[in-house]
């Protein structure tokens, strides 16, 4: 996953993330049936506007509404939001639990529980729901990328 960010922009203006899904990922994995997910998050933060386009998403808002996910995919990887850093990594070669990390201590975690049913279980103590979506979401998306690799 790819994402471009326009953090450059001035105070005031708006933020803008690009985020380019591998064509590989099912985007209703991310989006939720429906688009159930994507609209959850868009009546969360009704000042950010999300556009889909394909494989593309696009985000853009007032600076500290819309998050960025750094380096998903690798061992360690970060979200950061509303002015907050949430910090995870991966716990096995496996990658079957990612924890949530605060100053190097485990506050959380988030778990596949069943490869077969794609069960997960998240523990995200203190974390808005549109960004805990955001990260199951994400999550998600790297673990079936993960899973096409395999296979292919």
């Amino acid at each position: 996953m790819t994402d471009q960010t326009d953090e450059l922009a001035p105070r005031g203006q708006q933020a803008v993330h690009k985020i380019v899904v591998p064509p590989d990922v099912a985007m209703v994995s991310l989006l939720g049936a429906g688009d159930e997910l994507l609209r959850t998050v868009e009546r969360a933060f009704p000042r950010a506007d999300v556009h889909v386009r394909g494989n593309e998403i696009t985000i853009a808002g007032p600076h500290g509404e819309v998050a960025l996910v750094e380096r998903a995919g690798r061992r360690h990887w970060t979200v950061r939001s509303l002015g907050r850093r949430y910090e995870f990594r991966r716990t096995s070669f496996w990658g079957k639990e990612q924890e949530l990390v605060a100053d190097g201590v485990k506050v959380g975690s988030l778990r596949r529980t069943s490869n077969w049913s794609g069960g997960i279980e998240a523990d995200l103590p203190g974390m808005p729901l549109p960004v805990q979506i955001c990260v199951v979401g994400v999550q998600i998306a790297i673990w079936e990328a993960e899973h096409s690799s395999a296979a292919g």
